[in-house]
């Protein structure tokens, strides 16, 4: 593969391996490649020097300009002056080999009827002729200043899409052009109808002159005699491939010559000539995956890492499309690797999703960044169920915030969720409990949203045989109540006296989950019989681990607790616990005496765990 006079010489590499040498040749692909030859090389350096700095030179005195960035006519003059002489200066350079770039050369004529084998293909520079000058002349100023200020040889401008790159100058140039061109009729009809105005119509029409006779002698430089297109300096039919079976891929509207190299229009076309028509892997064919393919983050600020997933050689970047999304490693890199990105904390309840992108701009790929709001997780059953030893299928509840995304997952070998493992909101999802053909209980998990920001659902699974671990706690007391006297407190706060009727709590905490009563109740005198209810009809729910049942006798009411399967490991923890409100200063001011010294009910246990259970 080569461009300009280096595709002449790929093709006689390329017919010489071909009848010298065992080597598999795939075959030649040539870039603005001057295949009938060069036009400006029948007139050699001396014209381009004549012509060009000759013009450019005419134009800066015209223009009246005192230095080159005086304005941008005058920065064009100058362009094509110092341009053609770095352009002369090269030619100088290969002037040994400018006679083989002539058209009918005695090596072009050889190497053009030499019978080849080999698949070729030719990319074809078509550059806008309108100021091609201005472009190349660019390039090569472009050039000389950068080999001359780093020490090394070859041209290294600015970019073609650049701001300072070519077709930016070829831009502003046709401009000015334009706005002079402008300027110039509007002086001539002031001065029409204002003889004795100032005129400036003969210094305008003058700029306009050297502009057109510069672009049109380089123009039939180049291409004389020839279709009016070229890249800027090798005419547009030269540089077609000499063969009926090569590929012709022009490039319409291209760089220039000099910029080719480094033109965003020139790479993707031989990527495609390269994976089309001689299968060789390029970064067009590069493909890219991630594992895993989406990354889910709680609402809490965290990192983490994932893989990216393509071929050795293959070059890419990553960028994030989200502000509080951040890649922390692997910003690029060639070939796979891993990739560590940060979430900021979300403040938000809403959660919210992001891209990383990754790629090489002509292949790329995505990878979702969802994040989520400040959510709570629990379980509808609560933290604990219980399963029978013949198995069982339950739908278990997800309690959430709109909007809140959450995942179930198990390790537990024997259990299995079957359906809506994920969900958006509040919902439910199938667990089934296989079958417990052992002589003990087991025991195991379902996790919800992870430990950090979810919940965990424990999930016993009784013996076929065996006892249930067995415990009983006993409420006693009745409702009491009290009255302060408001208007002996300063200052004063409305009737006197006033009743208070006693609040408070009773619990019990069995196996790690606590149920609560509560009095007074919403209506009716709070008894120890009602309060032992509210917490066996907790107890008592669907796939509850537990059963209970009360027996009250006078102001006692006592629960026994039950584990509803059988084995050793349900003889469960129990604690107890109660508390009440004494109404200690109501008022402020001056302290009363507290309403209540001690609460209306207590509850009692007659162990610190449940008994009786065996596998």
């Amino acid at each position: 593969m080569g461009h300009s006079q280096g595709g002449l010489i790929s093709r006689w590499a390329a017919q010489y391996f071909q009848s010298n040498t065992p080597i598999v040749l795939s075959g030649v692909i040539s870039v603005d490649t001057p295949h009938e030859g060069a036009n400006f090389a029948i007139n050699g350096p001396a014209l381009v020097t004549a012509v060009l700095a000759g013009e450019g030179l005419s134009m800066y005195i015209s223009h009246g300009c005192v230095t080159p960035l005086d304005d941008w006519g005058c920065f064009f003059a100058s362009t094509v002056i110092g341009g053609g002489i770095a352009f002369d200066g090269t030619l100088t350079a290969i002037q040994p080999s400018l006679g083989d770039l002539q058209p009918g050369s005695n090596f072009l004529n050889p190497l053009n009827s030499y019978p080849e084998l080999f698949n070729s293909a030719a990319v074809i520079g078509y550059t806008p002729q309108r100021w091609a000058v201005a472009r190349v002349m660019t390039e090569w100023i472009d050039g000389a200043l950068w080999a001359a200020s780093s020490g090394k040889t070859g041209p290294e401008p600015c970019n073609p899409e650049d701001a300072c790159g070519e077709r930016t100058v070829a831009s502003v140039t046709d401009g000015f052009y334009d706005a002079v061109l402008v300027a110039a009729i509007v002086d001539a009809i002031v001065g029409f109808f204002d003889p004795g105005a100032w005129a400036l119509e003969p210094y305008l029409v003058g700029t306009l002159f050297w502009m057109d006779v510069i672009d049109d002698s380089y123009n039939l430089l180049i291409d004389f005699p020839g279709d009016g297109s070229s890249d800027g300096m090798v005419q547009g039919p030269s540089q077609h491939y000499p063969s009926p079976a090569a590929y012709q891929y022009p490039i319409n509207g291209a760089d220039s010559h000099s910029a080719a190299l480094r033109s965003t229009y020139d790479h993707p076309v031989l990527d495609t000539i390269l994976a089309n028509q001689f299968h060789v892997p390029t970064q067009a064919s590069c493909t890219f995956g991630t594992s895993p393919s989406s990354l889910w983050n709680s609402a809490l600020a965290a990192s983490g890492t994932f893989n990216l997933v393509t071929a050795g050689g293959c070059q890419w970047s990553a960028f994030s499309n989200a502000p509080w999304l951040s890649i922390s490693s692997g910003i690029n890199g060639i070939s796979g690797g891993a990739i560590g990105y940060s979430v900021l904390a979300n403040p938000s309840t809403v959660p919210r999703q992001g891209t990383i992108q990754l790629g090489n701009g002509l292949s790329n790929t995505t990878i979702g960044v969802l994040q989520a709001g400040i959510c709570t997780y629990t379980f509808g059953p609560g933290s604990e169920i219980a399963s029978p030893p013949a198995g069982e299928t339950a739908s278990i509840a997800v309690n959430t915030q709109i909007n809140c995304p959450w995942t179930v997952t198990t390790t537990t070998s024997w259990l299995s969720i079957t359906s809506n493992s994920s969900g958006l909101g509040s919902g439910s999802f199938a667990l089934v409990a296989a079958s417990n053909i052992t002589s003990a209980d087991r025991e195991g998990s379902v996790s919800l949203m992870g430990q950090t920001l979810g919940a965990t659902l424990n999930v016993i699974d009784g013996s076929p045989v065996g006892t249930p671990g067995v415990g009983t706690v006993t409420i006693n007391g009745s409702e009491i109540t009290g009255t302060s006297n408001q208007c002996a407190i300063p200052p004063n706060h409305g009737s006197c006296p006033v009743t208070w009727r006693a609040t408070g709590t009773v619990s019990v905490t069995v196996g790690g989950t606590t149920f609560i009563a509560s009095y007074p109740s919403q209506s009716g005198t709070p008894t120890s019989a009602s309060l032992a209810a509210l917490i066996a009809a907790q107890i008592n729910q669907p796939l509850s681990f537990l059963t209970a049942s009360v027996a009250t006798s006078g102001g006692s009411s006592t629960i026994t607790i039950e584990s509803s399967v059988n084995g050793a490991d349900t003889n469960y923890p129990m604690a107890v616990s109660y508390n009440f409100n004494q109404y200690c200063n109501l008022f402020g001011g001056q302290k009363p005496p507290c309403v209540f010294t001690y609460p209306a009910f207590v509850i009692l246990t007659t162990g610190s765990q449940m008994a009786g259970g065996t596998n």
